[in-house]
């Protein structure tokens, strides 16, 4: 992301185009930037979506050459707006997007560098960055988010299943979650919130290379849980009542309960899987509010 925002420090020259589009029956919204932000907010039910786009250069020349393109297709399902700019390698700018949307609309969003930002949508939701970060906050539907090379993901206030993955550097940051998690990172931690676990909900945390896990729950959690570090410790603040096992009481098996847990909390209906390679991973209360 250091890209974008020395840019922004650095340009001289801006214009901003805004648009309406009319959409009969919301479907979705795909907005692909090459270079720049995307942020997306709801303050109406309108069927309509309204598009700010600001254009930064260095040169004021180069404004005239960063396309944006819209394509609006009619479909039974709903009507499907497409905004994109393409990328242009002999051009110092970027475009900046701010979308606000109808509250049901479905979204799918991709930046190659530049971050991602939806707030208070009710409709699902898949992001890919390239090289930035993806903030998602109160949000009632689906999500499932993704960073390539470089990036962090933080999502608040979820109220359906999330997705999160970090394939380069990034961490991942999960906060008041209520249902499903499936979150993995090649080389960043891992800090998940659940305020509630459906009773056959599933929490799965993997971190593959490098990084640290941490899970706060609720002590009345149910579920079963399955835990494992290679090179790290695991440490657990609530209860877990072990699965019985033979083995010998010498320093290798106590060395593998530091890092392996097997057991369950409550009638152990959920299923909770926690993995990492070299980092700790902590099981703790979650705080009260």
């Amino acid at each position: 992301m250091q890209k974008v925002y020395n840019f922004f420090k650095l340009s001289k020259h801006e214009t901003v185009l805004e648009k309406e589009y009319q959409l009969e029956k919301p479907g979705m919204l795909t907005a692909h930037n090459a270079d720049g932000n995307i942020s997306i907010t709801t303050e109406w039910n309108r069927k309509e979506v309204r598009m700010k786009a600001t254009k930064r250069a260095g040169k004021e020349e180069n404004l005239a050459l960063l396309t944006v393109k819209a394509k609006h297709k009619k479909y039974p399902d709903g009507d499907r707006l497409l905004i994109s700019s393409v990328s242009n390698k002999n051009i110092d700018g970027v475009v900046d997007y701010q979308f606000i949307v109808p509250a049901n609309i479905k979204l799918n969003l991709h930046t190659e560098t530049g971050n991602i930002r939806v707030h208070d949508v009710k409709g699902p939701i898949v992001a890919k960055a390239v090289n930035g970060d993806i903030q998602i906050g109160k949000i009632a539907n689906g999500v499932s988010v993704q960073t390539e090379e470089s990036g962090s993901i933080i999502i608040e206030k979820a109220q359906d299943n999330i997705k999160a993955v970090t394939n380069g550097k990034g961490n991942i940051f999960i906060k008041d979650a209520t249902k499903c998690v499936i979150a993995s990172t090649q080389r960043g931690n891992i800090d998940t919130i659940c305020s509630n676990i459906p009773t056959r909900g599933k929490i799965k945390l993997h971190s593959e290379v490098s990084g640290a896990i941490t899970l706060a729950m609720p002590t009345s959690v149910n579920a079963t849980v399955l835990g494992k570090t290679e090179r790290g410790r695991l440490t657990s603040d609530l209860d877990i009542t072990m699965k019985p096992f033979t083995t010998k009481l010498n320093r290798q098996t106590r060395r593998e309960q530091e890092r392996h847990v097997h057991g369950i909390m409550g009638t152990g209906s959920a299923e909770i899987q926690l993995s990492s390679t070299s980092g700790n991973i902590r099981i703790v209360e979650t705080e009260a509010a």
